[in-house]
């Protein structure tokens, strides 16, 4: 996988699910000189256990951020805070409706979804986690969740500034003014997937509407209020870089930031796209600042890591529907090719 990775163009890559038996993979892979290009990984502890266990577990581990070196580190603490999308489950801020049996089989028009931690749990788990010395973060896909954890994040802010931490909202879906006001103000940043733009919005829309998701991945919102965006993936099935779930061809998730435009040829609040070097940012520069690794690399200088891809056209200046099909060339991770393609 680590070498399709290579082959996208990717030069490293963050690991968001990880729990002790994952990580001893990652440092054999190192030790044996195979990792092909740079991890950065998240520890992904269970939110079910007593919070004294989970408390207990995160004071004893030897795991901080940025323990480790420039190939293989730490990187962010995550909790699961509630489902999927896809699925039913996310913790919205509105019922599913009478659309959610249609696609997910509920029965109850008024659910929300799934809340999997409550707030007090997740301000316990997170406080050990921030005086360990962690980044935080955690898997929020509905508005509600995003809620909690924006009111977590205030809490904590309170006592100590979150800011420097770098810590962050993964996913965000069902975004909201007042949550990216909380979040300028506080210094968040946020890792996005705006794949889902493309694959998820024409079943989505059926569900809530079209007018209850202007929020739905507001990147460029996101960029005119200051707030770092690093683009993202979630991938977790399949080989195909661009039919996985989810792609993680990185040149069909910008191509969607630029375009806004899904699957079914809509494109969905114009307004909210961005230019092609702010969509390149998000993947480079974005990247790097989040895994604290900016200094090393995310752009091209003296000075820097000798990571980067040669790709077959002008990003710049194709025509914009091309973005999407623009192929690796070769892949340099530390000044040596790990992937060049068959010619």
């Amino acid at each position: 996988m680590l070498r399709l990775y290579a082959a996208a163009g990717l030069t490293a890559v963050g690991d968001r699910a990880n729990t002790p038996p994952d990580v001893a993979i990652w440092e054999k892979l190192k030790a044996q000189g195979r990792l092909p290009i740079r991890a950065v990984l998240t520890w992904r502890p269970s939110g079910a256990p007593p919070v004294e266990n989970i408390v207990r577990d995160i004071q004893e581990s030897p795991w901080t951020t940025n323990k480790g070196d420039e190939w293989l580190k730490m990187g962010s603490f995550k909790i699961t805070l509630d489902g999927g999308q896809s699925v039913g489950t996310a913790y919205q801020r509105m019922p599913y409706g009478p659309f959610g049996r249609q696609l997910y089989g509920q029965t109850d028009p008024h659910a929300r979804g799934t809340l999997f931690v409550e707030p007090e749990k997740l301000y316990q788990i997170f406080k050990a986690a921030r005086d360990k010395g962690w980044q935080l973060t955690a898997h929020v896909q509905g508005g509600g969740a995003i809620d909690v954890l924006l009111d977590t994040f205030e809490r904590l802010n309170r006592e100590t500034p979150i800011a420097p931490t770098r810590s962050h909202v993964m996913y965000g879906s069902f975004m909201s003014e007042q949550a990216l006001a909380r979040m300028q103000k506080m210094g968040v940043a946020v890792d996005v997937q705006p794949g889902w733009l493309y694959y998820d919005v024409p079943a989505l829309e059926k569900v809530f509407g079209l007018d209850k998701m202007r929020w739905f991945f507001p990147v460029k919102s996101y960029m005119d209020r200051g707030i770092i965006v690093a683009g993202g993936s979630d991938h977790m099935i399949g080989y195909n870089k661009s039919a996985a779930v989810n792609s993680f061809n990185p040149f069909l998730n910008m191509w969607m930031c630029i375009t806004r435009r899904t699957r079914d040829g809509q494109v969905i609040y114009p307004e909210e796209r961005i230019t092609r070097t702010q969509a390149l940012g998000m993947w480079t520069t974005g990247a790097a600042w989040l895994q604290f690794a900016e200094k090393e690399r995310g752009s091209i200088q003296k000075g820097m890591f000798a990571d980067f891809v040669i790709i077959d056209r002008d990003f710049l200046t194709i025509p914009e529907d091309e973005i999407k099909s623009i192929e690796p060339l070769q892949t340099w991770v530390n000044g040596r090719i790990v992937f060049e393609k068959a010619k």
